[in-house]
């Protein structure tokens, strides 16, 4: 749905699809430090630097969409603000 939303509003897939990626990486890291059952309780400074990956990861995935919003507005908001009040609607 997400994908038929940024097209509707002429959002560049690949742009879309190079921050879910970047997100796909940020989450893939946090589900590691949660399914390891310990949460890092035996070596924690492993999960820590996990955590701080999935942090950071997750912070190049909002710059990505970030960048979207430097595109020309319509009726007062950026496409990207368009698409995931969208999306967020449909749910």
């Amino acid at each position: 749905m997400l994908p038929a939303a940024c097209a509707e509003f002429g959002i560049p897939a690949e742009q879309l699809e190079a921050a879910q990626d970047i997100q796909r990486k940020a989450q893939w890291r946090l589900d590691f430090v949660a399914a390891e059952n310990s949460m890092g309780f035996h070596v924690p400074q492993e999960a820590a630097r996990i955590l701080g990956e999935a942090i950071d990861y997750a912070r190049c995935g909002q710059l990505e969409m970030a960048k979207l919003q430097t595109t020309p507005r319509y009726n007062g908001c950026s496409p990207t603000e368009k698409v995931v009040t969208t999306y967020l609607e449909k749910r």
